[in-house]
């Protein structure tokens, strides 16, 4: 079986966990990679992994309504942006 979902590699901020806009994007549901895997494993799939990854696409961010909403009703800069991307990803999990 494969699962295709929207994985962390480092937890969210607070603000971002608690914020409706980021929930309409699926973000504050999200939890970390070795998480989803241990998750996996304890439902009884065997030979759990990864066998694709994506990074969350930062740089359409600005055109997305959900991250816009986050950039203005947060107050989040550019940097912060540029952080959450990176620990964002689209993976592709097999068990």
């Amino acid at each position: 079986m494969v699962v295709s979902d929207i994985v962390l590699n480092q937890p969210l901020p607070k603000a971002i966990r608690q914020s409706v806009e980021a929930y309409v994007g699926c973000l504050p549901g999200a939890i970390l990679k070795e998480e989803y895997l241990s998750e996996m494993e304890k439902a009884g799939f065997g030979d759990v992994g990864i066998s694709d990854e994506a990074a969350f696409p930062v740089k359409l961010m600005a055109n997305d309504p959900t991250a816009s909403a986050l950039v203005e009703v947060l107050g989040i800069d550019a940097e912060d942006v540029q952080e959450l991307g990176s620990g964002v990803i689209s993976a592709k999990m097999n068990g």
